[in-house]
């Protein structure tokens, strides 16, 4: 059996402060619902942790690792 669910319809405008991990899906989820959204952020959308933080650093740790698995020097 197949249950037809849909979303309730949102009749507000919302401000989103502050586009990092959890604001961006806010604010997508908000759109989808049917507000009006308007989004502030003071630097890059994404946050620290997608622009500088932790995923940056993790793509650099694999990186080195994928390096050092190759035996790659950076001494030449």
């Amino acid at each position: 059996m197949t249950t037809n669910l849909t979303m309730p319809q949102i009749k507000k405008s919302i401000i989103i402060v502050g586009v990092g991990p959890g604001g961006y899906v806010t604010v997508i989820k908000a759109a989808q619902m049917g507000a009006k959204v308007s989004l502030i952020e003071a630097d890059k959308v994404g946050g620290t942790c997608l622009n500088i933080g932790c995923i940056p650093t993790k793509a650099l740790i694999h990186v080195i690792g994928c390096l050092k698995r190759n035996n790659y020097s950076l001494k030449r």
